[in-house]
This record gives C-alpha cells, sequence and structure tokens, in this order.
C-alpha cells in the first residue's frame, strides 16, 4: 500500500487533477497493477480505460457580485472571497438572479428523523438562505446525506432560484474561512450525458454562494431573529423559517471548458456460474487537485490521503482476492 501511495502522490503526477497529464500518468500505473494482478480489463472496447465526458468550471471571483437590497433603497454590498464564495453555474458562462430571501435554517427534509425546515414555506421563486451543514443531533450518514447534495436537490425541487449558504460558528472551527479562501480557484465538473448537457447542474437555481460567520449578521439584519439566534436555535436541532427584509442580488461568472478523463476498471470473474453475472464493485478516486495556491512554496496537491491511500487499498484488495484459495463467487 505505501508503494503505491508514494508513487500515486510524487510530484511527478503533479497533483491528478481530472483530465491532466499526471491524472492520465496515474491511471496507466492503474491499470498496469490491476494487469500484473491477472485481472481483466472491463473498459471500453476491451481496454482498460472507460472514457468520461465532463465540463469543467472555473470561477472569475473578480466578477462576482452579492449585493443585499434593503426595503429603505440602501444596499449592502459584499466583498468577494473577504466575504462570500461564489458558487458555479453550468448553464452559461454569465448568471444572475434577484430575489426575495427565505432563511430556512439547515435547509433540510428528513421526515424519518422528524426534521423539516420547510413546514409551511414556499421558496417558489425565492432565494433560500441555509445553514452548512446539518444539525449536529443528526446520526453521522444522515448528516453527511444531507449536508451534501440533497440539500440543493430538495431546494432545486421545490422552486428555489438561488442559494446562499451561511457558515456556522461550528463551520468555522471545522474548516476555517481562511482555508477555504484558499480552495477557490479549484474548478469543479459535471459529468457530461450521451445529448452533451451536464448532469446534476440544476439549471433553476442561477446564482449561488457561501457566506463567513463573520458577515452573517449582515445578512439577518431587520430580520425577526438575528443571526446568533439563528445558529443557537438550530444548533438545538429546532427548525424555524422565516422570510429575509429586502432581497438578494447574486451574479456570478465562470469559464467552461470540456474535459475529458477516463475510469480504469478492472474485473475478477466469480467463481460461481450462476452469481458470475452478479457484481460487486469496490471503487475509489483517482483524481486529485491538480495544483493550485502555493503553501510554504509548493503548489502541488499530492493527495495521498485523498484519494491515493483509498486507491491502494483498493488494488491490494483486488489482489487478495485474486490470490485467495476460495475464490470469490460473484464478480
Amino acid at each position: 500500500i505505501r508503494g503505491h501511495v508514494e508513487f500515486l502522490a510524487d510530484d511527478l503526477l503533479e497533483g491528478r487533477a481530472a483530465g491532466s497529464r499526471g491524472y492520465d500518468l496515474a491511471a496507466r500505473y492503474v491499470a498496469a497493477q490491476m494487469q500484473a494482478i491477472g485481472l481483466e480489463p472491463a473498459g471500453d472496447g476491451g481496454g482498460w480505460l472507460q472514457s468520461v465526458s465532463l465540463l469543467e468550471a472555473k470561477r472569475d471571483h473578480a466578477a462576482a457580485r452579492m449585493v443585499v437590497k434593503r426595503a429603505d433603497g440602501s444596499e449592502d454590498r459584499f466583498a468577494p472571497l473577504d466575504d462570500f464564495i461564489p458558487g458555479f453555474f453550468f448553464g452559461s458562462e454569465e448568471s444572475a438572479v434577484t430575489a426575495p430571501a427565505t432563511y430556512l435554517g439547515f435547509g433540510i427534509h428528513a421526515p424519518e428523523l422528524g426534521h423539516d425546515d420547510f413546514k409551511g414555506v414556499d421558496v417558489r421563486g425565492r432565494i433560500a438562505v441555509v445553514l452548512d451543514g446539518a444539525p449536529s443531533g443528526f446520526p453521522n450518514s444522515q448528516r453527511a446525506h444531507y449536508s451534501g447534495r440533497a440539500k440543493i436537490d430538495e431546494l432545486h425541487a421545490r422552486g428555489a432560484v438561488g442559494i446562499v449558504t451561511v457558515d456556522t460558528p461550528k463551520e468555522e472551527v471545522r474548516v476555517p474561512w481562511e482555508r477555504k479562501k484558499k480552495l477557490t480557484w479549484n474548478p469543479r465538473m459535471r459529468l457530461l450525458d450521451a445529448a452533451g448537457a451536464p448532469v446534476d447542474s440544476y439549471p433553476g437555481i442561477k446564482g449561488s454562494a457561501a457566506v463567513s460567520v463573520f458577515v452573517a449578521p449582515r445578512l439577518f439584519a431587520g430580520a425577526r431573529r438575528s443571526a446568533e439566534q439563528a445558529f443557537a436555535a438550530a444548533e438545538a436541532g429546532r427548525t424555524g423559517s422565516f422570510a429575509l427584509p429586502g432581497e438578494i442580488s447574486l451574479s456570478l461568472r465562470n469559464a467552461l471548458a470540456p474535459a475529458q478523463s477516463a475510469n480504469v476498471i478492472g474485473m475478477l470473474r466469480g467463481s460461481d456460474p450462476l452469481l458470475a453475472g452478479e457484481y460487486v464493485v469496490l471503487t475509489a478516486h483517482l483524481d486529485h487537485l491538480g495544483r493550485g495556491t502555493a503553501i510554504d512554496g509548493d503548489e502541488i496537491y499530492n493527495g495521498a490521503l485523498d484519494n491515493a491511500a483509498g486507491i491502494s487499498i483498493v488494488l491490494e484488495a483486488a489482489r487478495a482476492l485474486a490470490a485467495s484459495p476460495v475464490p470469490p463467487r460473484r464478480s
């Protein structure tokens, strides 16, 4: 395992960004290891690689805008990076939205846990202001699930036109804002479907941003509750949504470009004729961040733990399965 990690996280591979030469070298290494183990290639055309078409978005921070427009005509302008980090939009290179805003706690609908931040609230045509993460009382798996894509899925399905995610005091301790700022160079990618359209692009959400805990009080100015009261209620597991005064205006620009990368797929055929057509999938992601903001003069984000270690464990699991005197019944 250590040998795999040391190669995959070497500077030679330049951080293994998807679509880069360093990633392609890593993919060839994994394919060679699979071949040496004795797996069968299961990629495109009988090879080891499965081609993946992607759309890459890179943010233009200088062009991003976030403004809270008050009912009295005054405006509060937030500064890119210092106050907010712009999100991504994959439908076009420029996007903008201005709409009234509603605070929705964590923005989570989890009926199996008795939690519903949307109770009695209609977010159609509104910008949803939600806290990052999920209630601390959620079990680990559900907290991870509802903190991620499930939250955006729910907001998009309910007709929100924008999302502003607010860091909580706990989130600031876990991942400080200054650290998040240093990672804003990192692009995002979406899979392209057979028609060439980005998957999970949320076309109805025209603008998004993340806001630091330090400027959150400005968002809640004049509202029914202060930011501190909203944080305390959410931490206690209490829902409680309310409209925020005025409107929020979001605009962003990101450069869109197609990218091509590949999965590496090897197969160990099952030994049971009745069950060999069923498949158990062991998977880990081979890509990492590539090159970015230099830290102590080093701009290569090597990704030893994220996720060269995972790839190495999958390879060694494959080696153990292939060498087992009792072969797996399923492929």
